[in-house]
């Protein structure tokens, strides 16, 4: 385990916590779909992801 592969588990852990709370506030406040709410947030985790993996290879 390097440090680097903690630093993106913390922020993997991170942001599934942070979204899944935000997606709960916003289901409760706006009345939003909380499923639709979370795979909008997947889908942006896995963008992410797929971005910093790509960005780590090239350099």
């Amino acid at each position: 385990m390097t440090k680097d592969t903690l630093s993106a588990l913390g922020f993997i852990v991170l942001f599934f916590g942070g979204g899944i709370l935000f997606a709960t506030v916003l289901d409760k406040v706006m009345d939003w779909n909380l499923l639709a709410t979370s795979t909008m947030f997947i889908a942006l985790f896995l963008t992410t992801l797929f971005f910093a993996m790509r960005g780590e290879h090239s350099s």
